[in-house]
């Protein structure tokens, strides 16, 4: 039998240099899930139970994957350069690797580009997902459409960081140039 020292190499490589970006718990609260710089998808039990080792584990991205966000029935992962919503029922079947219900890909401006979702968000009241992006920009999905609604600028470096203020309406965002903005009707620098 042969010894394919590529898959050893990279086996030894994921040991010691593994990354984990990003965790959520599902939507019920009894798995933990993660992401990785090898843009592998990891779900574990949560830490009440016996076993810490995840029951399933898939490839979701051919890059790093950075970001993850879980809603009731979407468990939303960003990629180097895709953003994909697996659904929760697929990945908790676990008799096979789960493909995405559905991909978005953030605008760029060449084929060479590649825009990597670092930071994701939901809000659920208005139905968007917001996607702070390595281009500097933030991005407004329609997840029922598929289609980009909208694009806040104003960052002059990569977007690593956003949460939601949902009574005022406003999304807050946090990026390499030592900024944190505010979304809304009015953009506040601090």
């Amino acid at each position: 039998m042969a010894v394919d020292h590529g898959d050893q190499i990279l086996k030894r490589r994921q040991e010691l240099h593994t990354t984990v970006f990003e965790s959520v718990f599902s939507p019920c609260g009894n798995f933990l899930a993660a992401c990785n710089n090898f843009g592998q998808i990891a779900l574990a039990p949560d830490a009440t139970s016996h076993s810490k080792r995840p029951i399933v584990l898939f490839q979701g991205h051919s890059g790093p994957a950075y970001s993850l966000i879980s809603t009731d029935k979407f468990l939303i992962s960003g990629g180097s350069s895709e953003i994909h919503g697996w659904r929760w029922d697929e990945i908790l079947d676990k008799t096979e690797s789960p493909l995405p219900a559905w991909t978005l890909k953030p605008p760029t401006s060449s084929t060479l580009d590649v825009v990597e979702s670092n930071a994701l968000v939901f809000s659920s009241h208005e139905e968007t997902l917001f996607s702070g992006c390595g281009d500097k920009n933030i991005y407004m999905w329609d997840l029922e459409s598929g289609n980009c609604k909208g694009t806040l600028s104003g960052h002059t470096d990569y977007v690593q960081c956003l949460c939601l203020r949902p009574k005022q309406s406003q999304c807050v965002s946090g990026g390499e140039d030592g900024t944190v903005r505010l979304w809304g009707n009015h953009v506040t620098e601090y």
